[in-house]
């Protein structure tokens, strides 16, 4: 008996200093999300992005190529070049792998990137260097345009949440985007834009749904975080999928609105399924290092 407690006396320990590490990581992103940076790129007034990923996932090598990369997608470049001679990965696959990884933290830390639809790689085995294409979502002229509507709908959101509690402020939110959006078609590259959540004509991904969240929720005082990752949707089966990571009274919970798509055609136990879910072991950032710990119990799926 006494050997059992002893063991369950490590196993509890080990689980308490875990639990401690967590809570220290979960401080650190709080204080990067809050803390005045002077980030490194500036898309437009949408958002003021932390870049967290930049500043977390990402090595030196690696941000010299989101540096390039984000400074073409900015001037709306549809085929340029990068060189990937700082990198090990020689192989085809690898590079591309590189490029994927930076692509994705871009996406993260830049939902404001309205015009961003897609991209695709090409390289010439032994060669140092890679083309990137691009596809936009809308032009030039439409992306001014689109950013003005979002900051209507922005300022009117501020408006109407001003005195509302940060639970309150979060719920308005996932009813607003929930409420007036269906999903889209996986394959409609507009789906991927936050542009798409807010939007009349428009439908929205897990992305589109994401990224308008994350835009929102800076705008109106609530620290979250962007996420990409793998979800299951059963015990079998999953996919890559978009979602957020949002703090409520110093507690992170995880915040799904995809899962309110086609809102008004169910019950409030459908339509909030996504809301502060406690079903976390369902969903697996690809950047643990930029993600939070999910410690929040007291909101966890409530729906009033």
């Amino acid at each position: 008996m006494k050997r059992i407690l002893q063991i369950l006396g490590i196993i509890l320990g080990i689980f308490l200093i875990v639990y401690l590490i967590n809570l220290g990581k979960n401080l650190s992103i709080t204080i990067m999300i809050e803390e005045e940076y002077e980030k490194t790129h500036y898309i437009n007034d949408l958002y003021n992005s932390k870049e967290i990923n930049y500043r977390l996932a990402l090595n030196n090598n690696e941000r010299k190529l989101y540096d390039e990369i984000i400074t073409h997608i900015n001037n709306f470049d549809t085929e340029f070049v990068v060189d990937l001679s700082g990198f090990r990965a020689k192989e085809i696959y690898g590079s591309f792998k590189k490029i994927s990884d930076v692509m994705q933290t871009i996406g993260m830390d830049h939902p404001e990137l309205i015009q961003y639809g897609s991209s695709s790689f090409s390289k010439r085995k032994n060669d140092t260097s890679a083309t990137i294409n691009i596809t936009y979502t809308m032009t030039k002229e439409e992306y001014n345009v689109r950013v003005n509507e979002i900051k209507t709908i922005i300022e009117e959101t501020k408006k109407n949440t001003e005195k509302m509690t940060e639970y309150e402020k979060v719920k308005y939110v996932y009813d607003y985007l929930g409420r007036k959006n269906s999903y889209g078609n996986p394959s409609d590259i507009n789906g991927q834009s936050a542009y798409s959540a807010f939007s009349d004509t428009l439908s929205p991904v897990c992305a589109g749904y994401a990224k308008a969240s994350q835009i929102l929720f800076q705008n109106i005082g609530i620290n979250s975080l962007l996420i990409f990752g793998d979800a299951k949707y059963n015990l079998f089966i999953g996919d890559a999928h978009a979602w957020n990571n949002v703090q409520i009274d110093g507690a992170y919970y995880l915040y799904d609105v995809t899962y309110s798509s086609n809102g008004k055609d169910k019950s409030d136990e459908e339509f909030y399924i996504g809301f502060l879910t406690k079903d976390k072991s369902n969903y697996s950032p690809w950047y643990k290092k930029s993600s939070a710990f999910i410690n929040g119990i007291k909101h966890q799926n409530k729906n009033t």
